[in-house]
């Protein structure tokens, strides 16, 4: 499975003219960024568990529970920001 990962990540990586040395890690850092600065009004607690170091496990659980009030807010403020 992860060698599967990567090779589409190689094809993101070209049809998006990223550089060649990125890695879906540099994606995720970004994306922490993004929220821990630019949406302060999103709990540590909240981005946290989204980006998964909540979880002692990630299962399906994680991808399909109803959004709880917290999690809203982190939805709305990425809808803000990245529109």
């Amino acid at each position: 499975m992860k060698k599967q990962v990567y090779e589409i990540w190689k094809t993101i990586l070209t049809d998006a003219e990223l550089p060649s040395d990125m890695s879906p890690h540099d994606c995720r850092l970004t994306h922490i960024n993004i929220v821990e600065k630019l949406m302060p009004e999103v709990s540590t607690t909240t981005w946290k568990e989204h980006v998964g170091h909540a979880a002692s496990g990630v299962s399906e659980i994680h991808y399909t529970r109803p959004l709880t009030p917290a999690q809203a807010i982190l939805r709305d403020s990425l809808d803000r920001i990245l529109g």
